[in-house]
């Protein structure tokens, strides 16, 4: 099952995934074991500005997802700065 936007439904599920930037698309392309990972493709700039008319809306909505997981316990605190803030930082529209 996937969501609308092409990603996996299911599971737990980070900020990455509910407030989302990118698709992600199984199998890689390339050699070796690029067949093993995934790839990004950013979401079109029109579905972005529709979600997120601002950074600041993409980024308190990211904000509420990651509190949500962390006090439940499913993203590690200190993971937060380090790959979850950093993440969100890095969204524009480009």
């Amino acid at each position: 099952m996937f969501d609308q936007f092409g990603n996996v439904k299911g599971g737990v599920r980070t900020p990455h995934l509910d407030v989302p930037v990118y698709h992600y698309v199984l199998p890689n392309v390339g050699t070796g074991l690029c067949s093993q990972t995934a790839r990004q493709e950013k979401l079109p700039e029109q579905v972005l500005r529709t979600l997120y008319p601002t950074k600041w809306h993409y980024r308190a909505k990211f904000l509420s997802d990651l509190t949500k997981l962390t006090l439940k316990g499913f993203w590690p605190k200190e993971y937060t700065k380090l790959y979850a803030i950093k993440d969100m930082l890095e969204f524009s529209y480009d």
